[in-house]
């Protein structure tokens, strides 16, 4: 399998080549294990690059970075102003589809929220004083209901352009 990786706009925080491609293909909400696989290498490899990534683009949580490099979100909508020798990278997200969302019940568009704030199931079920079973149970409606099977698709299919 091939992945074609041309950014529009060069790297601003300085990552490699190969960190710029795994990046994307987060944001195309594939798994570490896949990735690791496409590349050859180790699936602690794939995570300790992504940690890397996070850090140098001072993202705080893999759903960030996955809304970062999905195709409609924030990288796709980057421009380079230059002003004498600096160069300045300025965007601004396009349209973030929330549409969709209207298919769920208040409960779930809540907790859909604290999964792209990259809440944990623990913590999605103190904040709304319910079981951990209950908050799984909820969260596999709503990736059924949206036709996604996990946090990074769910960004990615919010995040997708529309038009």
């Amino acid at each position: 399998m091939a992945v074609r990786n041309d950014p529009e706009v060069g790297d601003p925080r300085g990552l490699t080549r190969r960190e710029r491609q795994i990046a994307e293909l987060v944001g195309l909400a594939r798994p570490s294990k896949e990735v690791a696989y496409l590349f050859g290498i180790s699936v602690s490899a794939v995570n300790n690059a992504i940690s890397r990534i996070r850090r140098k683009l001072g993202i705080s949580t893999r759903e960030e970075l996955a809304a970062f490099f999905a195709p409609g979100g924030l990288r796709s909508h980057l421009t380079q102003i230059r002003q004498g020798e600096r160069s300045l990278l300025v965007g601004s997200y396009g349209h973030f589809d929330t549409s969709c969302l209207e298919r769920l019940t208040d409960a779930e568009r809540e907790i859909a929220g604290l999964l792209l704030q990259g809440a944990t199931i623990r913590a999605i079920a103190r904040h709304r004083n319910r079981s951990e079973n209950t908050v799984a149970n909820q969260i596999k409606a709503i990736y059924t209901k949206l036709g996604v099977s996990s946090r990074l698709e769910l960004v990615t299919a919010l995040s997708s352009p529309t038009d």
